[in-house]
């Protein structure tokens, strides 16, 4: 009987086993032919370890996110005028724990590439209590401006930490988890939706400083992430040969209202709503009525935000800037009195980028120069991560469908439009009056357009004669060894 017994539960055992084998077998098949399910799988793994690897406030500004996620996780939803050691600053009245965490966590590793973190000091936060009677006036102007939409998901993480009474590390790292969640959702629901191109999205998504960002508090994921489930979403309805429906209409204009509120400058998204045909609406009125209800509410909202919160807008140039000679008025002027100068001045940056200019530090800051500007990938990285990229746009070529030459029209000058406007931006607020170098400018703003660039090469001969297949190989191949370069590159920076 005991025989038996032992008999039977062996027996259990390895058709559970079995049936897991296979599962696992069908997975890993999944995996190199469903670009969602290689993208999911990818960018969790790698997503999570970047999570803990990398320091508390080693992110671009992290600090400044992290402290207005924690405001609206308290409904506040504006920034509150402080007065700190007698200058009017902007930001929020916040417990001192979060402060002390801030300083003693950051230390002085940001920009100091010789710094490295001490692990011990895990030990001494991640049982601190939080404290929320002891309060603090925290300025953080930078983020104090942008609208709680850029920054839902890193609430949600961050309140959930707060109700279950966790320390400001704990809650700092699920902020963080939810910010790479909310990422990976809306991108898979972009790659699904999108009608071609769904491999070389894979590689937009998958550029190592976007993870990078998605795996930290950055306001940046949301944007890209929303850029690109917009864009997908317009796309799809390019391409399709009926007519969209109502509902279709209205994710649109949702998406680019959120497009609008994350950053002012997405509002030239809009543009890409001229890629949908007449023909897909029931006439040219809905069509016409279409674009002004869609342009009209994402500028409203836009227009909104930005009025509520004027006074922070036009103390963040002045503080950020100090003594630089920031004046948007002048130099909106000085662009409109020496047109050639400025557009000399931006190819000597971006075309052409002329020794002294900027355009090169945007190369490398658009594929991976990660914390605060102070570590980069090495150029066979960059490179390798190009070639990927190269492939899986040269594999949707004669895949799927293509779109009319007057559509690409539209998305060449959506996206010059939108690459000048973010230079301009930067610009009119950040440069000093007719300087001949732009400052401010990082890739990283540049990547939520990415796709916008990577849907012009559409064709309708094959180029690549490969399987689905193989192109999953190829991918795994170049990504993996991209971010497990990645990884080391953030492990040597951070650590001994």
């Amino acid at each position: 009987m005991h025989k038996s017994a032992s008999n039977n539960v062996l027996s259990w055992l390895a058709r559970k086993n079995s049936a897991l084998g296979i599962k696992i077998k069908r997975y890993y098949q999944l995996i190199l032919v469903k670009p969602e399910v290689f993208f999911i799988t990818l960018a969790a793994f790698f997503g999570i370890i970047i999570v803990f690897l990398v320091p508390p406030f080693q992110a671009p500004d992290e600090q400044s996110h992290f402290y207005r996620s924690f405001e609206i996780s308290n409904l506040e939803i504006f920034p509150q005028k402080l007065n700190i050691d007698g200058h009017a600053r902007y930001g929020s009245v916040l417990p001192t724990s979060l402060k002390q965490f801030e300083s003693d966590v950051k230390s002085n590793i940001a920009g100091n590439p010789a710094a490295k973190f001490n692990l011990k000091i895990y030990k001494q936060y991640i049982g601190q209590k939080l404290d929320p009677a002891n309060k603090t006036s925290i300025a953080f102007e930078g983020a104090a401006v942008y609208s709680p939409i850029a920054y839902v998901p890193q609430v949600v993480g961050m309140s959930a930490g707060k109700l279950l009474g966790l320390s400001p590390l704990l809650i700092f790292w699920l902020g963080r988890i939810a910010n790479l969640a909310f990422f990976i959702l809306l991108s898979v629901i972009a790659i699904r939706l999108l009608p071609f191109a769904k491999w070389a999205l894979v590689f937009v998504l998958m550029n190592p400083m976007t993870l990078f960002l998605a795996a930290s508090l950055s306001g940046d994921a949301l944007i890209i992430a929303a850029a690109t489930l917009y864009t997908a979403l317009v796309l799809k309805l390019a391409s399709k040969k009926e007519m969209i429906s109502k509902k279709e209409m209205v994710y649109a204009i949702i998406l680019l209202c959120i497009l609008a509120l994350t950053k002012p400058t997405n509002i030239v998204f809009g543009l890409l709503l001229l890629l949908i045909p007449i023909k897909s609406f029931a006439n040219k009125k809905a069509f016409f009525g279409f674009l002004a209800i869609a342009l009209g509410l994402s500028l409203l909202v836009l227009v909104a935000w930005n009025l509520s919160v004027k006074d922070a807008l036009q103390a963040v140039g002045a503080i950020q800037r100090q003594g630089l000679n920031i004046n948007p008025i002048a130099q909106a002027h000085f662009i409109l009195s020496n047109p050639i100068t400025y557009i000399k001045d931006l190819v000597h940056n971006y075309v052409i980028i002329t020794s002294g200019y900027s355009g090169s530090g945007v190369f490398w800051s658009y594929f991976g120069v990660f914390g605060w500007l102070d570590s980069s990938l090495p150029l066979w990285t960059v490179s390798l991560y190009m070639v990927g990229l190269l492939i899986a746009i040269l594999y949707q070529i004669g895949r799927g469908v293509n779109l009319m030459v007057w559509q690409k029209i539209v998305l060449l000058i959506s996206l010059l439009s939108l690459s000048l406007i973010t230079i301009t931006a930067l610009y009119a607020n950040y440069t000093p009056v007719g300087q001949n170098i732009i400052d401010g400018i990082q890739g990283r703003y540049f990547i939520p357009f990415a796709l916008v660039g990577t849907a012009l090469f559409l064709g309708d001969k094959k180029i690549l004669q490969i399987s689905n297949k193989k192109m999953g190989v190829v991918a795994a191949i170049i990504l993996s060894i991209v971010f497990i370069v990645t990884l080391a590159i953030l492990a040597l920076r951070y650590y001994k």
